[in-house]
């Protein structure tokens, strides 16, 4: 597991363009309960339910984003609701609304920035949480797409099973009081990810 200790002393670039951005509103909170229940629901009881939830959220709009490039030379920054319409945008697009459908179904999230990139980090409680979680990420919930390959020899078929990968690693940072942040970009197909940058120039935690 890897583990980064942020310590950051600088304000939040464009924190209110941001903060204005993630606001929830009917149609999010519609869609994002939809999503929180649109995968794992066997889970989804207990103590680790929000978080089970979290995870279904970022199922569907993982599975669906697209990356977009900005306008040239404009560093727009799309209201959630408007990304909903199209699954589409950059980075600080899909950062706005990973962050809003996780706030409106009771996760607690902050944004994370680095240089030239912009994405969404949540909560654990505890270390035993984020280790029991971490399990279900890897093990369970998340696990590598498997394809079957059928060839012939000698007229008998012949099924091979290939994974694609398994998980390594599930990414987080610890902040300053030990709060656990776990990481939920786009850089995986699972919460916990690859950190595309370890310079972090600012967090703000959505409230």
């Amino acid at each position: 597991t890897s583990v980064t200790d942020v310590i950051t002393i600088h304000k939040f670039p464009k924190e209110n363009e941001f903060r204005n951005a993630c606001k929830v509103t009917p149609k999010i909170k519609q869609f994002a309960n939809q999503a929180a229940r649109s995968n794992f629901k066997k889970k989804q009881e207990g103590d680790y339910r929000v978080y089970i939830q979290c995870f279904s959220v970022f199922k569907e709009i993982n599975g669906k984003w697209n990356y977009v490039n900005d306008p040239n030379k404009w560093d727009y920054i799309a209201p959630a609701e408007e990304s909903l319409e199209s699954f589409a945008g950059d980075c600080d697009d899909y950062a706005v609304l990973m962050a809003t459908c996780l706030n409106s179904v009771g996760g607690v999230v902050r944004l994370v920035r680095t240089p030239n990139h912009v994405y969404p980090e949540l909560k654990i409680n505890d270390q035993k949480t984020f280790e029991l979680l971490s399990g279900m990420i890897r093990h369970e919930l998340f696990l590598p797409s498997t394809q079957r390959k059928v060839t012939y020899k000698k007229g008998k078929k012949i099924t091979t099973k290939i994974t694609s990968g398994k998980i390594d690693k599930v990414n987080y940072h610890t902040d300053n009081n030990g709060n656990i942040w776990l990481n939920m970009d786009y850089t995986a197909k699972y919460p916990g990810g690859k950190f595309m940058s370890s310079d972090i120039i600012g967090v703000m935690v959505l409230r």
